[in-house]
Order: structure tokens, then C-alpha cells, then sequence
């Protein structure tokens, strides 16, 4: 199983200090649409969260809590890593 390792908690801090303290946050991500226009969010609290990589997207995905009505992700379930999530 890939895992991730090019973000750490304490590589985070170091860079956000360069920042002034009451500077927004947002996070960047694609909008899906014809043009592929880049987007920023408003960013929600950070929060622990399981992963597992996905084959068929190519990154990571979250992982859900109930697999009872996807057993596909039971196995998988088993091989995540808990990491911190920005959205």
C-alpha cells in the first residue's frame, strides 16, 4: 500500500509561520467544469480522518466508517492511515 509522506504536522507549522497570524485560510481545489477554473473554499476546522489509496483515482480517499453497505472497502479499511484533513 502507498503512503503518504510529503506533509507532516510539524512541516506545516514551520511553514505557516513565514504568515501573519490573522491571515484567512482557504484551500484550493478544481471546480470540474469546462474551463478547470481554480477555486478556494473557505476552510472548516482540520480533523483526523482515515485513508486508503484508491487505485482508480490515483490519490488517497477518505475512508468511510460504515463499510456494512460497501464491502469493497472492508479490506481496505484495514490498511488506513489516520492523518490530519483540511477541507
Amino acid at each position: 500500500m502507498r503512503t503518504p509522506n510529503e506533509m507532516t504536522v510539524a512541516k506545516l507549522k514551520a511553514l505557516l509561520e513565514r504568515f501573519p497570524d490573522d491571515m484567512p485560510v482557504f484551500v484550493g481545489h478544481p471546480s470540474h467544469d469546462y474551463w478547470h477554473t481554480p477555486l478556494a473554499s473557505e476552510m472548516t476546522d482540520p480533523g483526523e480522518c482515515s485513508i486508503i489509496w484508491s487505485e482508480y483515482h490515483g490519490t488517497f480517499k477518505m475512508a468511510r466508517e460504515n463499510t456494512e453497505f460497501h464491502p469493497e472497502d472492508q479490506e481496505e479499511t484495514e490498511k488506513s492511515v489516520t492523518v490530519l484533513v483540511l477541507e
